[in-house]
């Protein structure tokens, strides 16, 4: 098989790629509170990605905590979770490195629930740039790779 054949199977390969990547990984999630005349506050979790929007309400949150995971390299990702009375739910769809930022995140959600006086929370965790950033960095060199092979350059 020669070099440009290969370059045009190689290019659109990192294209679909790119693409996949911005579609299944790229989402923000919203995590919605607001106390009306009690102290539990009723909450929604809203995930927005190209792909949907689920909006899920969150009955008796109690609190909220930050999980960590190891690869097999032993790095490490964290994610938050709400804590309700029958779950654990998470609050974004991805887990990712940051654990100052997850910890805050919780942090201000138990505040908030020890805090009646506060009347509303909004707490956001977008993934977008990672997975823009990174899905559009493999479809750039893919059609680098395509516009080089069929323009004869090497």
């Amino acid at each position: 098989m020669n070099s440009r054949l290969s370059s045009l199977i190689i290019g659109p390969i990192f294209v679909v790629l790119g693409c996949v990547v911005i579609y299944f990984i790229g989402d923000q999630a919203t995590l919605d509170c607001q106390r009306f005349n009690s102290t539990q506050p009723d909450c929604t979790l809203t995930h927005a990605s190209l792909r949907r929007t689920n909006v899920e309400a969150i009955s008796q949150l109690q609190g909220a905590d930050v999980i960590r995971s190891r690869d097999s390299d032993g790095d490490s990702t964290y994610q938050v979770i709400l804590l309700t009375p029958k779950d654990e739910i998470p609050l974004a769809s991805v887990r990712s490195s940051g654990a100052r930022d997850k910890r805050q995140k919780a942090e201000q959600i138990n505040q908030f629930l020890a805090s009646p006086q506060q009347q509303t929370l909004t707490i956001v965790q977008d993934n977008r740039g990672l997975a823009y950033g990174l899905g559009g960095l493999f479809a750039v060199v893919g059609l680098g790779v395509i516009i080089t092979s069929l323009m004869g350059l090497r």
